[in-house]
């Protein structure tokens, strides 16, 4: 079973490999669902950790539909981070009607440069997720994260074993979403996954978010008690 934990410095990704973690996923702005991390981040996690590093292509928050600006932003984005030794681009572009960018997100493709790609958790958003499936095969992609179009893993355990029944090793699917120790042997005996998405953030303690009158308010930083609850059910 591989465990990915999100990391959002290079602390998180330290603390999640000394406590077990495969690989991470590279953001920041967590907060808003992960946003595409800096050049010089990647580069101290790649300097400090032996970690697979899967990192995040996003602009801004929001939905998946991008203007031009901000689509060129993804392309120096992904062929930055590709020359800069990531591991995978986390990556999705949608059309208006919900359904994937295929010409963007084959672009992207290309851009990497063989640099194996990972769809989001865009696809969850899209009409069909059979369809988009499909397509993201046809992309040449190599994973895709899902949560099976629901809010947590969990509630979309049975779209989640579908979908890995019909990828049938053509691509991988990589449950996320609300996945933590209490539940995730619920959802592999369910599904039959083989590697898993998670977060692992504990409130971090900085004094120097807050003078009393100023706050910048609080942040998560990755906790290795929780990783290590999390990897020792994944190996169980």
């Amino acid at each position: 079973m591989l465990v990915e934990i999100i990391a959002c410095s290079v602390e998180d990704a330290i603390i999640a490999e000394e406590h077990g973690a495969d690989r991470v996923e590279l953001c920041v702005g967590i907060e808003l669902g992960g946003l595409t991390p800096s050049v010089g981040l990647l580069r101290e996690v790649r300097r400090q950790t032996t970690l697979g590093i899967a990192v995040m292509v996003r602009p801004r928050p929001g939905g998946f539909y991008y203007s031009e600006s901000e689509y060129e932003t993804m392309r120096e984005d992904v062929a930055r981070f590709a020359d800069e030794g990531a591991s995978a681009i986390v990556t999705g572009v949608l059309k208006k009607d919900g359904n994937l960018d295929r010409d963007r997100m084959s672009e992207l493709r290309d851009i990497a440069g063989g640099i194996p790609m990972v769809c989001h958790r865009c696809f969850d958003v899209t009409p069909n997720l059979s369809e988009s499936l499909e397509t993201l095969v046809k992309l040449r992609y190599r994973r895709v994260l899902s949560s099976g179009g629901q809010n947590t893993a969990l509630e979309g355990k049975e779209v989640l074993r579908d979908l890995i029944r019909k990828a049938a090793g053509r691509i991988e699917v990589l449950p996320g979403s609300g996945i933590r120790s209490h539940n995730l042997a619920e959802l592999v005996a369910f599904t039959h996954c083989n590697q898993v998405h998670a977060t692992a953030f504990e409130p971090g303690n900085d004094p120097t978010t807050t003078n009393g009158s100023v706050d910048y308010g609080p942040f998560k930083k990755v906790s290795g008690r929780l990783v290590e609850e999390f990897v020792s059910v994944a190996r169980a």
